[in-house]
C-alpha cells in the first residue's frame, strides 16, 4: 500500500477517533491506519472484527481514489416531488364523498379510488400534516 501523506493521516486519525461520525467512516479509518502501520490481514482480521475481502476492498478504494474513494457512493434516492396535477387530483377528490358510503377518505381509500401509492397521498394531502384544533 502506498505511504499516507501527513495530512491524509491526520484526517484518518480524526476519523478514526470521533464519537460522531457514522461507524462505517470510523471502521474504514481504522483500517487504513492499520494498513499503513504496516499490520498483516490477519490481525487486523482480528482486530476490527472484518475479513480479507473487506480489507482488500478499501484498500483498492483507497489506492484508487485517495481519501475521496473512502466516501459512500449511493447518495441516496432523489427526493420525491409531487406535480401540482397530481396534487389538484387528490384535492378534488377530497371534496367528493367516497364510493363505499364511509364519511371521511383515509389515504389507502384515496390512493385505491386515484390509482396512486398511499404514500404519494399521504404526501400531498391533509393526511400527512397535522392538523390545529381550535
Amino acid at each position: 500500500m502506498r505511504q499516507l501523506t501527513d495530512g491524509e493521516r491526520e484526517e484518518l486519525t480524526r476519523w478514526s477517533r470521533s464519537r460522531t461520525l457514522p461507524a462505517r467512516d470510523v471502521f474504514v479509518a481504522s483500517l487504513i491506519l492499520a494498513l499503513d502501520e504496516g499490520k498483516s490481514y490477519s490481525r487486523i482480521e482480528v482486530e476490527l472484527n472484518t475479513s480479507r475481502p473487506t480489507i482488500a476492498r478499501w484498500k483498492a478504494r483507497f489506492e484508487k481514489s485517495g481519501i475521496g474513494g473512502l466516501e459512500g457512493r449511493h447518495k441516496g434516492s432523489k427526493p420525491r416531488t409531487i406535480t401540482a396535477a397530481v396534487q389538484a387530483k387528490v384535492l378534488r377528490k377530497t371534496t367528493q364523498k367516497p364510493d363505499d358510503g364511509s364519511t371521511h377518505w383515509s389515504c389507502r381509500k384515496m390512493a385505491a379510488a386515484l390509482g396512486l401509492s398511499k404514500s404519494t397521498v399521504y404526501r400531498s394531502s391533509r393526511c400527512g400534516k397535522q392538523r390545529s384544533v381550535l
